[in-house]
């Protein structure tokens, strides 16, 4: 799947990766600075340090029966210094670095979840 997550005037929006047509949307309710993606979640960083784990959008999961598996559904939040200026994944996936415009750095110490599709499927 070539698709992609996209941050655009105060929604995050799922793109069709080749036309580049949204595929769904989520208003954000103050913007967003930066986006990190993990096999289950969108990780949003808001300039005023929140950061809110979003579900991923599976098209297998939109119908399901539980609410808490569709997607956008908010699974958790964290709070951090504000100013996030970027953040990144370590190649472990074991710790989330962020980066603020006044120079500071956080090192959170969080790993990424599985995928909430079966590793059958």
């Amino acid at each position: 799947m070539d698709n992609i997550y996209v941050l655009r005037s105060g929604t995050l929006e799922y793109l069709n990766g080749s036309r580049l047509t949204s595929i769904s949307s989520y208003p954000l309710k103050i913007p967003a600075k930066c986006l990190v993606l993990t096999q289950r979640h969108v990780i949003v960083f808001y300039l005023d340090g929140r950061i809110e784990w979003l579900n991923k959008y599976y098209e297998d999961l939109i119908k399901d029966e539980d609410p808490q598996l569709r997607p956008f559904v908010l699974d958790h939040t964290f709070r951090i210094a504000p100013k996030v200026s970027s953040a990144i994944y370590n190649h472990t996936f074991s710790k989330i670095f962020v980066s603020h415009s006044n120079a500071q750095l956080t090192i959170l110490k969080l790993e990424a979840e599985k995928s909430l599709l079966s590793e059958e499927e």
